[in-house]
This record gives structure tokens, sequence and C-alpha cells, in this order.
């Protein structure tokens, strides 16, 4: 792919040509990015299935978990994903991803400490807004960091491309985050949650290196 010319008839094809592009402009780096993608959303998607019934037996009621995710959690997410637009038209991209990260991670470490503090619907909505700026924050920064890497020429196709194998992993080992916790239990379920997440750091050198090939470079 790396070698095909930007005139070839697969490159121009609308089924497959910003898929053939795609890997035509990244070379072996495209799966360096792959690989990034699938993994950098997967500690939050983990969490999500299963922060409600973890929260529901520490002993939190319905009302209680409903208001923590109606206003705490609406309120944390939108400041989260407004402050992460404001800071990535001001830091370099790497940096935005591995701050996304960080804070990512101290969500789902939020959940961990709540379970060791005694019933608090004020505890818990700390938790909640920690996970909600977390997953707010992040997810902006990764939207911007897709729309960074796809060509202009195919934006759709290349921006649903690579969502849709970000979330395709995550969600396929979420299906078994039950069974996971009925092993390890939901402390150490978050807190391998969070480690996922901090663990998309150490791609950050690499794709700091990774450059698209440009169509005069053909």
């Amino acid at each position: 792919i790396r070698r095909t010319p930007p005139d070839a008839p697969i490159r121009r094809s609308t089924l497959l040509g910003p898929y053939v592009d795609f890997f035509w402009r990244y070379g072996f780096g495209a799966l360096i990015l792959l690989a990034f993608v699938s993994l950098y959303r997967m500690g939050d998607v983990l969490a999500l299935n299963l922060s409600k019934p973890m929260i529901k037996d520490l002993g939190y009621s319905l009302s209680q978990i409903g208001r923590a995710d109606s206003v705490v959690a609406l309120v944390s997410s939108a400041i989260g994903v407004g402050l992460a637009g404001w800071m990535v038209t001001r830091r370099a991209m790497t940096w935005m991803l591995a701050i996304g990260a960080i804070v990512a991670a101290i969500g789902n470490f939020a959940f961990v400490w709540l379970a060791h503090q005694p019933l608090s619907e004020g505890l818990l909505y700390i938790a909640t807004g920690a996970d909600q700026f977390g997953n707010g924050f992040a997810g902006a920064v990764f939207v911007v960091y897709l729309s960074l890497l796809v060509n202009p020429r195919y934006p759709g196709a290349q921006y649903a491309f690579l969502t849709g194998f970000a979330f395709l992993l995550p969600r396929l080992i979420s299906g078994a985050g039950g069974s996971i916790v009925g092993r390890i239990g939901y402390d150490n379920f978050f807190l391998l949650s969070g480690a996922l997440s901090l663990a998309a750091i150490l791609f950050l050198p690499l794709l700091a290196h990774i450059r698209p090939r440009s169509e005069e470079n053909a």
C-alpha cells in the first residue's frame, strides 16, 4: 500500500479508496496509530458499564445515583469538554493527549476512592464529577486528534473508520466486564481501567515521530 501511487484505481475507489489512502499516508505508522486509538479510550469504556452497578452495590439509592448522573455529570462533562477545547488550541497535541489520559485515569480511580468512603451523596457527586470531567476532557481531545489524522479528501470515511476502530476492542472487552469483576473485584477492575488509560501515554513518543506522507512524495 505504501508504494501505491495517488492515481491508482484502488485509491480512487469510492469503496476502498479512503482506507487505502490512510495506510498509504502513514505506512507502518498506521498500525501504531490504530493501536493507540484502540487503547486511548479503553479505560473509560470499560468503566462505563460497571460504574453504576458498583455504586448501587455500595448502598446508594437509585434517586441518589440519578441526581449524580443528571446535573453533576452534565456540568462536569461540559466543563471538561470546554476546557479541553480551549487548551487544545494553546498546547501541543502530544501534551493534550497525555493530560487527557491522566484525567481519564483519575476519573476511574475516583470510584476506588469512593468505595472506601462512608456513604455520602456529596462524595458520590465528587466521584461522578471527576469521572465525567475526565470523560469529557479526554473525549474532546480525542475528537480533535482523530480529526487531525484524516485526509481532507476523505474526512467522513476516515473519521468513521478511526472512531469505529477506536471503540471496537474496548466494547468487545467490556462485554466481559462482569466476569472480570467477579474474578478481581471492583477495586482492581477500576484500577485496571485507569491503568489502561495511562498506558496510552507510552505511545506518545512514537506518535510524535509519525508524519503523513504527502502527495508530492508519492
